[in-house]
This record gives structure tokens, C-alpha cells and sequence, in this order.
């Protein structure tokens, strides 16, 4: 009689701990989620949407070994990045973290595929480092779906380590994009977190504005940048940028009202290559939730003979201006 007790009493705690054999067709416990474990990672899955992503929520400061130096998150100077400053022995390395890119944006000679190993079909490159004044490091960790991650690190004198910062950073971006740990901007209506850059001016209307016909358009990722650039050979003509923005003010700036804007107007002067060049500018002293400056800069660069783009820079200015939530 003991024995049986014994027998039943098993029974019954196989019963309420469900150690028994799974029937067929039973889901397993966790078995979606190792499944999607397995499966290659996509930007998309692991960012969600690309225009509202906190760049900072994918990196730690305190996570950054304290042998780089003490490390500080810097104020946000666009919605599409995070930036942090490391310091060490005096030397002060900057990082920017964001900036997604499609992967067919880069050339051949601007990266190098790094050997590192990564789960669920990442892959880390490693771009260029350039000397002069500016010392770099920069890493692109690459999505399934070709979609890169930046990280940029550069100092403004000898000394640091730019490339273990970036590896450092790297690392806990990785653990957090794998672990979907990004958080998104609770953005309100009267900010430019949603609005598409590219929808602002058709083609057609920067085409005729310019006086350039062959101007395709292209949109960031995030849609808060969209260029208008020539078919051949590839040159920017017309860039606009929505969100957070270091002001271009100069000595030559003259400020003017559009489409009931207070604006700023660089005077055109020629640049690089003998190109007339003009910056219009937009801005509003700061927006609730989340409370950042914004700002609308818009850029035309054309080619010889012009020499006057702050003609048709006004023009689609004043078309912008007019769009704007705020």
C-alpha cells in the first residue's frame, strides 16, 4: 500500500509541474522566441521605426570599460544620432553613434569587412581611418537586411584610442539591437520626427527652380534628409535637413522673413569647384516632448555659369516654410 501512496503522489506532481511528454501538436514553451533567436536580424526588427529611434537607448555610458576613460553623453545635436565624449588623459574622443545608411551607399574603398564574429547573421565594417587634423575610427555594424549601423569616433589630436572606444560602443549596441532594447521618442504633432523631407518639394518643382532637369530625389532612411542630386555624375544639388542642426551663420548671413519665418540667408559664395553655394535656414527656439531646438536648413549648390543659387534656394525655402508644423 505505501508503494502505491508513493505512485499516485508521483503522478499527481507530474500532473501540476507538466513534466509529462508534450502531446503532438502542443506548442513548447519559448519556442517562438528561439526561433526568431535563430533567425538572421533585421534593422527593422531590431529598431522598429527609423524615424522616431532614441540613438542614445542603444549604448551605456556606464557600460564603457572605465580603462577608455569617463565617458559623458553629449547633448543631441540631430535626431538620428547619439553622441558621447570620452575622455582620457586629456584626450577627448567624440562619438556619434546612428546614422543608418543602406549598405549600397558606401564604395568598395570606403570599408574593409572586419572578422569579428556576431550572432544571428551580423556582420561588423570597418571604415577607412583618415589622418590630418582629424584622427577617425568608424565601424558600420550591418543588418540582414544590408541596413548599417555607424559608429564614428575621431579625435582632434594624438593620443586615445578611437578604435577600442568604437569597439566598446559597438558591442553594447549589439547586445541591445539584438535584445530589441531601443526606445522610440514619444514625439508630439508639432515636431518634424514624422515628416518625410522628400515630401516637401516634388522633383518637379526643384527641377524647375534650379534650372537642372536631370535631378533624381533621394530620402534618408529616416526621411528627415532628402537630396536632389544629378543623375551624372552624382552630385548634391539640393539638400534638405529636418531636426536638430548646428545653425549656419556666418559673417555673411543676412536674416529675412519667409513664408512668416524668421530666416537666415547665407550670401551666396562660391566654393569647391567653382560652385555657387547658398544655406537657408529656419528655426524654432525649442518643442515639447521631446524640448530640442528644431530646425529646417535647406542647401542648393550649382554648377558654372550660375552664380547666384540664393535666388531659387529662397524660392524652395519659402515652399518649405510653408509645410512646416510649427
Amino acid at each position: 500500500m505505501p508503494v502505491i501512496r508513493l505512485l499516485a503522489a508521483c503522478a499527481l506532481l507530474l500532473c501540476v509541474t507538466g513534466c509529462g511528454t508534450a502531446l503532438p501538436g502542443t506548442a513548447v514553451p519559448n519556442e517562438t522566441a528561439a526561433e526568431e533567436a535563430a533567425e538572421p536580424l533585421t534593422a527593422k526588427a531590431a529598431l522598429g521605426d527609423f524615424a522616431t529611434i532614441d540613438y542614445c537607448s542603444l549604448t551605456d555610458a556606464n557600460a564603457v570599460p572605465q580603462r577608455l576613460g569617463s565617458v559623458a553623453v553629449l547633448p543631441r545635436g540631430a535626431y538620428d544620432e547619439c553622441r558621447l565624449s570620452v575622455q582620457k588623459d586629456g584626450v577627448d574622443t567624440e562619438v556619434r553613434l546612428g546614422s543608418l545608411q543602406e549598405e549600397d551607399h558606401l564604395t568598395n574603398s570606403e570599408y574593409t569587412l572586419d572578422g569579428r564574429v556576431l550572432p544571428r547573421g551580423l556582420r561588423v565594417y570597418r571604415g577607412t581611418e583618415t589622418g590630418g587634423k582629424v584622427l577617425r575610427c568608424v565601424l558600420y555594424l550591418r543588418f540582414a537586411d544590408r541596413i548599417l549601423l555607424t559608429i564614428d569616433t575621431w579625435t582632434r589630436e594624438p593620443g586615445g584610442d578611437r578604435c577600442a572606444v568604437a569597439d566598446a560602443v559597438l558591442a553594447i549596441a549589439v547586445d541591445r539591437a539584438a535584445a530589441k532594447r531601443v526606445r522610440h521618442h514619444d514625439v508630439g504633432a508639432r515636431t518634424l520626427f514624422r515628416t518625410d523631407a522628400c515630401d516637401m518639394l516634388s522633383v518637379e518643382v526643384v527641377r524647375a527652380r534650379t534650372g537642372l532637369p536631370d535631378l533624381l530625389a533621394s530620402r534618408s532612411l529616416t526621411r528627415h534628409v532628402c537630396r536632389w542630386y544629378h543623375a551624372y555624375p552624382g552630385d548634391v544639388a539640393v539638400d534638405l535637413y529636418l531636426g536638430p542642426a548646428e545653425s549656419t551663420w556666418t559673417g555673411d548671413t543676412v536674416e529675412e522673413t519667409l513664408a512668416g519665418h524668421r530666416t537666415l540667408v547665407t550670401a551666396s559664395f562660391v566654393g569647391r569647384d567653382g560652385v555657387a553655394v547658398c544655406a537657408v535656414e529656419t528655426s524654432i527656439v525649442a518643442v515639447p516632448r521631446p524640448a530640442v531646438n528644431e530646425s529646417a536648413v535647406l542647401w542648393v549648390e550649382l554648377p558654372r555659369p550660375a552664380t547666384d543659387a540664393c535666388r531659387p534656394a529662397r524660392e524652395l525655402a519659402s515652399e518649405v516654410w510653408a509645410k512646416l508644423p510649427w
